[in-house]
């Protein structure tokens, strides 16, 4: 049985939005169960990852990887919403996707406002292989004080 969101998707032969529609669906009734979720060379977009983003922020993942899909700065910004509101993610991997410096600051800023959580161990945001650039590293620095201050801070990859 579809999710309403991915019935609707699949008449339309939104294929990407119908899986994002059942994962989300999927997570929010494993909610307590379902630690780690890997979503990698699915062909996943934004507007697939809009419902993992919604998901993420009721439930208590501690590893999403969506690495080798085809999430942009949508994407990262609805997984930004999530982040935000979920205190136990301590891995998320967006690597070979095609955020930019506008979605890895959605990102950041979520990490500066999330909820104290998880085990307190050391964090990861995997960013490596998409389209970022030099021109973010002041906006890094600036940030990195304040997540820092965190016991649990987030490392970060970028290539």
């Amino acid at each position: 049985r579809l999710a309403p969101g991915a019935a609707r998707a699949a008449r339309y032969g939104d294929v990407g939005r119908a899986v994002g529609a059942c994962v989300g669906d999927y997570v929010f009734r494993q909610v307590g169960r379902l630690r780690a979720v890997a979503l990698v060379r699915g062909g996943l977009g934004d507007a697939a990852v809009e419902w993992i983003g919604r998901a993420l922020a009721a439930c208590d993942l501690v590893e999403l990887l969506l690495d080798d899909n085809r999430v942009g700065d949508g994407g990262a910004a609805a997984l930004a919403g999530g982040l935000a509101a979920n205190g136990s993610l301590r891995v998320l991997g967006l690597a070979d996707n095609c955020v930019t410096n506008v979605g890895l600051g959605a990102l950041l800023g979520a990490l500066r406002t999330r909820p104290a959580g998880g085990d307190g161990g050391a964090a990861r945001l995997d960013l490596a292989r998409n389209h970022t650039d030099d021109r973010l590293a002041p906006w890094i620095c600036q940030y990195a004080p304040l997540l820092a201050r965190d016991p649990a801070f987030w490392g970060l990859a970028l290539e």
